[in-house]
């Protein structure tokens, strides 16, 4: 039988310009009866991603839980743990299995931050990759600027290579 119930959960109850940093989470359970413990165990496990969220960030949480099979079989893999959390823009999701409920539940909350670290990283970097490319623009005259990007008004950076320094002039 599945249900859900929904906790808003606060992040350290940090206010941030105003804001109350905050994640709803809403856990449901297939062919599984879930328990307070339970629930309160998964809250505090996603307790601490707070730091992978930016400040004014409104996190949405799914988290189910559920058996794969109604009877225990040796050496499989009976628990599944699987949460979808939507960010404004993207959405990452992760899933874990295990001989356990809150191993599951464990496993699930490694796998979700190791996509949020790498969710962080790819938008640094392409943060920084556009930074360069706005300094290699900008080094020159606008009057050298091609026609087209003034025209477009800046939108057509990803069109311009990046300038290399000739080797004599490169340090190391």
């Amino acid at each position: 039988m599945a249900y859900a119930t929904t906790v808003n959960v606060p992040l350290r109850d940090v206010h941030v310009f105003g804001i109350i940093k905050a994640m709803r989470i809403t856990f449901k359970g297939t062919n599984l009866t879930l328990t307070p413990a339970i629930e309160a165990y998964a809250e505090s496990k996603f307790q601490g991603l707070d730091r992978f969220f930016e400040t004014q960030e409104e996190v949405e949480v799914r988290l189910e839980l559920g058996r794969t099979s109604r009877h225990h079989k040796q050496g499989e893999d009976v628990y599944r743990a699987e949460v979808n959390l939507e960010l404004p823009g993207r959405m990452i999701r992760a899933e874990a299995s295990a001989l356990d409920l809150y191993a599951a539940i464990d496993l699930v909350k490694d796998e979700l931050k190791r996509e949020l670290s790498k969710d962080r990283e790819r938008r640094g970097t392409l943060y920084r990759k556009g930074a360069r490319a706005m300094k290699a623009i900008f080094r020159y005259s606008p009057l050298a600027w091609p026609g087209w990007l003034i025209r477009s008004g800046l939108k057509g950076i990803r069109k311009l290579p990046i300038p290399r320094l000739p080797r004599r002039f490169r340090r190391g």
